[in-house]
């Protein structure tokens, strides 16, 4: 008689037969949830640099036309620098749901520290309200951050999020130097006033 448990298949490895493995993916989520922040000097100058060059619009962005919606990107909050030289990460309390469903509120580091205080890259034709190169405050909603999944599986994501179709990306980018980094697409309502 044949041994079941010699010949029989587990749905895990056909996974893995088939290219996937579902362990292997569960341990790169977690590994990138650890390691997703290493606040260095380095980080604190990509983002003093990326607020420094904001008033300056990407041809490629500046381009869209929106039909009803206003294209910003906000400013980024500054880490803080401690005194011994350690980068302190940027906390936002959000409300984080669980597997049983009930919701609860956590401070999550955040790749999106975007401050209320936004650059306008492009508007509607016939706006006379705004123009590309204005600066704005934006209400808390515009800038928002949402969460999918839950448990171990919960990913922070902005909310408002624009990404270019050109970019071949499907999602924000978590790397503030990348040229498609920060954009969102808001509704007028969720601009509060013009600064400048």
């Amino acid at each position: 008689m044949l041994d079941k448990k010699a010949n029989q298949k587990s749905m895990r490895d056909m996974m893995i037969k088939d290219g996937y493995d579902p362990a292997k993916k569960q341990f790169e989520k977690a590994q990138a949830s650890v390691h997703a922040f290493k606040y260095s000097q380095e980080y604190y100058d990509a983002i003093i640099n990326y607020n420094s060059q904001l008033q300056v619009i990407n041809p490629l962005y500046g381009g869209v036309t929106p039909m009803s919606k206003v294209l910003v990107r906000p400013y980024l909050i500054e880490p803080q620098i401690t005194e011994a030289g350690l980068v302190l990460p940027y906390k936002q309390t959000i409300p984080v749901p669980t597997n049983s469903g009930a919701a609860k509120y956590a401070d999550i580091e955040s790749d999106f520290p975007f401050s209320p205080k936004a650059v306008v890259v492009s508007v509607p034709t016939g706006n006379t309200t705004l123009k590309p190169g204005d600066v704005v405050f934006l209400s808390r909603k515009a800038i928002q951050m949402i969460v999918l999944g839950t448990g171990a599986n919960a990913e922070l994501r902005v909310e408002n999020a624009f990404i270019h179709p050109d970019s071949k990306m499907f999602d924000l980018t978590k790397d503030v130097t990348n040229q498609h980094y920060g954009y969102i697409m808001v509704d007028y309502h969720l601009i509060d006033a013009k600064i400048a």
